[in-house]
């Protein structure tokens, strides 16, 4: 039951809207008794009851409407108020039935707080009453009200308390909307507990249009938000966001604009309800930035722009600007405070325990740890007015400190050591990384450090020991942890042993190290070792005067600490000698002779060291040099002269000989070397080398014959003899086919080299090339067979180069009588191009390359023809199967198949053979040749050049990237203007297409920069974006001509289409660039407007 509230004045609106109650009742019953009183003509008041019939269809809805006219009755007796009794007959009808009255609990003291017009509420379940009434209103500051409902559940009594803000102004939009005088009425409510809590209903809807949006729970908001003013969709579960503010049939404020209007109201309503929550104390203000985290996720009538910026945006703008975080203390601002982040652990006794150390590190500065736990629920990322600290920042503030001092001092930390080690042994835990990441850990010097491989406890070691450490160089120190942290270890413990063992490492790499070592005597290793020890240390003081002092007491240093003592001090020696670098002063080559005897018999490392001298009085190691094996001096000469390699590097000085080399070097282990000097490019050195090497003839003995070819000897005098040939006059004048001969007869003797000329005729080694065809049975003939030998054709060859393969390439040339090892045969060639076809046909990009083309009509067309259906199956099986589609999508392209079916429409047959008739055909391409493609372009007004690049050539490839210099040259183009567009500034983004980032592919050299470039392929060079977003598309040509030169720039075909299906704002511009390898200039030409002044 629903009892008014007579005080108030009614307004002439209804509560609800759409009729959407009414419908909602079909729910429950179909069928509904009403009873209650009426108002009669005379001014008297009788009961009336009436039963709606709303079931069935149709006609049958007719005969409903009937029987509730029929049922109508009016009886003497007055009810007072008006009911409707719903008969559910179906368990669906029962649903519906409990489900509205559980919404109806819920939501119904918030319907009564924006319906002043109801001043009470009961409702019985089924014996069970609860009851709802209004009981002060309180009129407070800052005009906002506090509200009070008792409520009577079950015969339990507890209040429900709301504090509010209202408007009820006059609205010219409405009243234009409407065409009548209307008023905004928003309120904004806070729902509050008996102790000044604010309490958050989850299950209820934040927004109401005087009863609940139900569906809108997806709006989060600080507040609850009523306006019977509010414009929702059909099903009151969404509010109208999208669209313009204003309709364009009406030429009035939209439904959308309605809604707007009032959620911008609302933002100075809710910093009302602020400002009076924080000056009167009431408490779990975090929940008032309820909502403002994140954008709802709504997609229908949702302007997410909108209400990001107009709405969220300010609603935080306010939210900042009080205290509404609980630090234990006080309310303080948001921007006042530090915010732990520690929802990244599982259990709750983790996440306190980072709550503490971030609290006590920021001074405890934050939110209580349920607060924080609270507000994050809340709060939005990245504002940089609020300061947020996870562990990261905690840990990257503490290293910060660098010293544990320090962080007693700035933290107000009383026990250091042993807060330090439980927050060592917390970040241990759950945070490993960053004790490798950050410095933390406090070493025996007090500095924080990272953790290391070497980071140690260390308690073993006695301080002679240490000092020696030091003394070398060791900061054992640095790398060891502070003895106060007793719970955190790096599970590591270095002891004595470890010491020593880092002393030795040091004096084996130091000398200045080893003689430190030197003085520490150890007077506990018995007579012996004394003694000895004793010597070294004199003799050291003899030969490093500087660098000894005083003996010092070693006395607890294990035996092992100067086994190989002996060995680093020879190894001293060995390195003061092998400074010298070479035989001078007093180290003269006697003296020399004579150490190296004495380390060839005491140290056996002396292998190691630069102290053996070669034939150029240069120290070099033992095994880099050779014994001299009667190696002519004019061979030596040679080598050095001609191609700068001095052998008597790696000879041993001839005075040497306390000790040999294990290897000898003769004249015939040079052979490699000469092949690999000769295979290089030709320098003029190489012929130097030859009259060098010519010369040196072997002398005859007793079993010389000149028969015995194969004899290495005789193969040097025979080439002597070719160099005597070879150098004569006139053969200087030869034409190709006597150069030829004269190679078939060279490498008769040697094929080594690149002597043998492919069919391109480039010289290339025999490896690697093949053989032209190979050798069939005799009784096979056919069209290519020469002789016994099935050569491959020429038409197959010139189809293979179209298709990327030049076979010409690796066969070796014809004239030379088949030298190679390996043969190319016409089967293997054909296997080739069929499956380069089939690659090629598998990706529909390759249907418009040229050379795709013409190689697809020379082997459809022509080749198979020629060699007929059977054949072209054999050998050419996958081309053979798909010739068909080649043909339609390859040959004739789309653009072609397409004036083809035009001629066949408007021409019979016989007009179209005329076409092949070469009567007609020279007048058909005089015709079709007079159409000239004309581009119109407009260039920058700041050229004097604009006469002189009118005309743009269609060629098939905008650049020739087969000759090097070109493509130097278009690559610096290149980046030049990119690096000129990028000083611009007027681009939001600029990108190379052509540049790899990732450093892979071909270095460039320009202007002191290097670049690294992988072909990109795509029909233009660079992309620009402008900020209002304009695309464009700059295509450079670059020439090394000065500014002004007449220079033909090529473009290709698709450039020229991709002009013209460019559509404005967006552009395709050319860039040309003079003088780019000295001192460039440049202008931009496009097909519409300049883009670049």
């Amino acid at each position: 039951m629903v009892f008014k509230n007579k005080n108030l004045y009614i307004y002439f609106e209804s509560t609800g809207r759409f009729g959407t109650g009414f419908l909602t009742t079909h729910c429950l019953s179909l069928v509904v008794k009403i009873t209650g009183d009426i108002l009669l003509d005379d001014g008297s008041v009788k009961g009336f009851s009436v039963v709606m019939y709303r079931d069935g269809e149709n006609d049958e809805l007719l005969e409903g409407l009937r029987k509730t006219e029929e049922s109508f009755k009016i009886s003497d007796k007055s009810y007072g108020w008006t009911s409707y009794e719903y008969i559910t007959t179906t368990k669906r009808n029962k649903e519906a039935g409990r489900l509205a009255i559980e919404n109806f609990k819920e939501n119904i003291s918030k319907v009564m707080l924006f319906c002043p017009e109801i001043n009470s509420i009961e409702l019985d379940d089924n014996g069970i009453k609860l009851t709802i009434n209004r009981s002060d209103i309180y009129n407070t500051n800052y005009s906002c009200y506090k509200s009070i409902f008792t409520v009577v559940d079950h015969n339990k009594s507890d209040k429900k308390i709301f504090l509010y803000n209202k408007v009820d102004e006059p609205n010219e939009k409405l009243t234009e909307k409407f065409n009548k005088d209307r008023n905004l009425k928003i309120c904004c409510a806070l729902e509050l507990d008996k102790d000044d809590h604010i309490v958050v209903d989850t299950f209820s809807p934040c927004l109401f249009c005087s009863l609940p949006l139900v569906g809108s729970e997806k709006h989060l908001l600080p507040c609850i938000i009523n306006s019977p003013d509010f414009e929702p969709d059909a099903e009151r579960q969404a509010l109208l966001l999208d669209g313009n503010d204003i309709d364009d049939k009406t030429g009035k404020t939209s439904d959308p604009g309605v809604n707007k209007m009032i959620l911008k109201r609302i933002q100075k309503m809710y910093e009302i309800l602020l400002h009076y929550v924080c000056d009167n104390n009431i408490k779990n203000r975090y929940l008032l930035g309820r909502g403002l985290d994140s954008l709802p996720n709504v997609t229908r009538f949702f302007d997410r722009h909108w209400y990001l910026t107009n709405f969220i945006s300010p609603m935080r703008d306010i939210l900042i600007k009080y205290p509404i975080v609980w630090n234990g203390q006080e309310y303080v601002k948001l921007t006042n405070i530090y915010f732990p982040i520690t929802n990244e652990y599982l259990y709750e006794e983790t996440k306190r325990k980072a709550y503490q150390y971030i609290s006590e590190v920021y001074n405890n500065n934050v939110p209580t740890f349920n607060e924080s736990i609270n507000l994050k629920k809340y709060l939005w990322d990245k504002d940089q007015r609020i300061s947020y600290v996870d562990m990261k920042k905690c840990v990257e503030k503490i290293a910060s400190f660098t010293t544990i001092s320090s962080l007693k001092s700035k933290c107000n930390i009383n026990d250091e050591w042993s807060w330090i080690d439980n927050f060592l042994s917390f970040i241990k835990s759950n945070h490993p990384k960053y004790i490798e990441l950050y410095a933390l850990i406090p070493n025996i010097n007090g500095k924080f450090v990272k953790l290391t491989n070497d980071l140690s406890g260390t308690s073993e070691v006695p301080d002679n020991m240490i000092e020696c450490l030091e003394e070398v160089g060791i900061q054992w120190k640095e790398s060891h942890l502070h003895k106060n942290l007793i719970k955190y270890s790096t599970g590591s413990e270095h002891n004595k042993n470890y010491a020593i063992s880092k002393i030795q490492e040091e004096c084996r790499n130091n000398l200045n190290n080893t003689l430190k070592l030197m003085h520490y005597i150890p007077y506990d290793q018995g007579n012996d070792q004394i003694h000895k020890h004793d010597l070294i240390f004199e003799c050291c003081s003899v030969i490093f005067k500087k660098d000894m002092g005083q003996k010092k007491n070693g006395t607890g240093f294990p035996k092992y600490t100067y086994d190989g003592i002996d060995n680093i001090v020879f190894e001293n020696l060995c390195k003061k000698i092998s400074s010298c670098k070479n035989i001078t002063g007093n180290y003269t080559i006697e003296f020399i002779n004579k150490f190296l005897g004495c380390v060839y018999k005491y140290y056996s490392s002396y292998r190691e060291y630069s102290i053996v001298p070669n034939q150029n009085n240069e120290l070099c190691t033992i095994s880099n040099l050779y014994q001299d094996d009667n190696i002519p001096s004019q061979f030596k000469e040679c080598l050095k002269d001609c191609f700068s390699e001095d052998i008597n590097n790696h000879l041993i000085h001839k005075n040497i000989t306390s000790i040999k080399p294990s290897m000898k070097k003769s004249i015939y282990d040079y052979a490699s070397t000469l092949k690999n000097h000769f295979k290089r490019p030709e320098t003029g050195y190489n012929k130097n080398a030859a009259e060098y090497l010519i010369g040196i003839i072997p002398k005859k003995d007793k079993y010389y014959t000149t028969d015995n070819f194969s004899d290495f000897q005789n193969k040097q005098r025979y080439l002597f003899t070719l160099y005597k040939i070879f150098s004569k006059k006139e053969l200087k004048r030869k034409n190709n086919d006597e150069t030829l001969n004269y190679i078939k007869n060279f490498i008769k003797f040697s094929k080594n080299g690149k002597i043998i000329p492919n069919q391109n005729n480039k010289f290339c080694s025999i490896g690697d090339l093949y053989n032209d065809g190979t050798y069939e049975k005799s009784n096979v003939t056919s069209l290519y067979q020469k002789g016994n030998i099935k050569e491959i054709p020429e038409e197959l060859k010139v189809i293979s180069k179209m298709l990327g393969y030049d076979i010409k390439e690796v066969l070796a040339h014809g004239s030379l009588e088949r030298p190679c090892l390996l043969d190319y045969s016409y089967k293997e060639i054909c296997d080739k191009i069929d499956q380069m076809m089939k690659e090629k046909f598998e990706n529909p990009k390759n249907y418009s390359d040229q050379k795709f083309k013409e190689a697809s009509n020379a082997l459809i067309e022509d080749y198979f023809d020629s060699i007929g259906e059977k054949k072209s199956k054999d050998y050419f099986p996958h081309t053979f199967a798909i010739k068909e589609n080649i043909i339609l999508t390859v040959i004739y392209d789309k653009s072609t198949r397409k004036n083809l079916t035009e001629i066949i429409k408007q021409y019979d047959e016989k007009e179209i053979e005329k076409l092949n008739d070469p009567y007609y055909i020279d007048k058909v391409k005089k015709v079709l040749n007079n159409e000239v493609i004309k581009q119109s372009l407009s260039y920058s007004s700041s050229t004097t050049f604009t006469n002189d690049y009118t005309d743009i050539t269609v060629y098939n490839n905008d650049f020739d990237f087969v000759n090097p210099i070109n493509k130097e040259t278009g690559y610096c183009g290149e980046a030049y203007i990119y690096e000129l567009l990028l000083k611009f500034g007027h681009f939001k983004y600029v990108k190379w297409m052509n540049l790899n980032e990732y450093g892979y592919g071909e270095k460039l050299y320009y202007k002191g920069k290097t670049y690294t470039i992988v072909e990109d392929g795509s029909h233009y060079d660079i992309y620009a974006e402008t900020y209002d977003g304009k695309k464009i598309y700059v295509e450079v040509k670059s020439t090394t001509a000065e500014f002004g030169s007449k220079v033909p720039f090529y473009i290709s075909q698709k450039q020229i289409d991709m002009m013209k299906t460019t559509k404005s704002p967006n552009q395709f511009v050319l860039a040309l660039v003079f003088n780019v390898m000295r001192s460039p200039s440049h202008f931009f030409m496009s097909l519409k407007e300049n883009i670049v002044q």
